[in-house]
């Protein structure tokens, strides 16, 4: 098994076992499963891992996961600027 097959299948667990926490979470509180946090949850959970994959196997070039990283930041810190004029 090679260091990228090794890293490959490192984010596909991490990927998996965020999901089924989030899952596990939900039911133990008794709430429903999307929610605002829990879908920003996932993207942050999601995109970064699944881009990382994809551009391990040589499917997206540098520039579309530098993108793809970027609109995550981009939504993950969109809600801090709000929050901030809101303060102000």
């Amino acid at each position: 098994m090679t260091v990228q097959q090794r890293i490959e299948i490192g984010l596909m667990a991490f990927m998996g076992m965020g999901l089924l926490l989030i899952f596990v979470n939900r039911w133990q509180l008794k709430r429903g499963m999307v929610g605002v946090r829990v879908s920003q949850f996932l993207a942050v959970l999601i995109v970064p891992a699944l881009a990382a994959i994809l551009a391990l196997e040589g499917k997206i070039s540098s520039d579309a996961l530098t993108g793809l990283l970027g609109a995550v930041v981009g939504y993950v810190l969109s809600p801090l600027a709000k929050e901030s004029e809101d303060s102000n």
